[in-house]
């Protein structure tokens, strides 16, 4: 369900899928435990599945979406970098245009995320999309402080890991409140 409302909604909002390492074997956890217990931990997640809107745990997931997506944002985030395709690296440079409502002590994430993963584990879903594969520079981001009215630019380094279909890999960037 989830999977076709992002298709149907894609100006409105992006998932990340952190695949913890219960109720089962996961190898999307395998891959990279650190990254995933470390927001489990942040989110307080206690068990799954667990489905966060903006930081906030909701049954309603549809109807928030559409109703956060329907209003402005007082932060414009863009993004421009370079990646060299030989040694999959590069940086994104990600610029900040905070109005008023956003001043103040932020956590920059950028997440990379891998689409058109298969497997069939416990929760009987063999299709995986959006899944976590490596947070740039840690799970604990980038501390920033913002002030409306005043442009940021931070520059975040990169690295696609080996192993992973370049073509089925993005990056998510968001602010996280204090």
């Amino acid at each position: 369900a989830l999977d076709v409302f992002q298709q149907d909604n894609l100006e409105l909002f992006t998932t990340i899928a952190y695949h913890v390492y219960w109720p089962g074997v996961d190898p999307f956890n395998a891959y990279n435990p650190g990254d995933p217990e470390s927001r489990r931990g942040y989110y307080g997640v206690t068990g799954v599945p667990y489905f966060a809107v903006d930081g906030v745990n909701t049954g309603s997931w549809e109807s928030t979406i559409i109703s956060h997506g329907n209003t402005s944002a007082p932060l414009a985030i863009s993004l421009a970098g370079n990646f060299d395709y030989g040694s999959r690296a590069g940086s994104c440079d990600i610029t900040l245009d905070p109005e008023v409502g956003a001043s103040g002590n932020y956590t920059l994430q950028v997440v990379l995320v891998q689409d058109g993963l298969y497997y069939n584990g416990s929760n009987g879903f063999p299709n995986h999309e959006n899944v976590m594969r490596d947070m740039f520079p840690s799970s604990s981001g980038t501390p920033i402080t913002l002030e409306a009215g005043v442009q940021l630019v931070e520059t975040v380094d990169i690295e696609v890991p080996q192993g992973l279909t370049l073509d089925d890999c993005r990056l998510v960037v968001f602010v996280q409140g204090g």
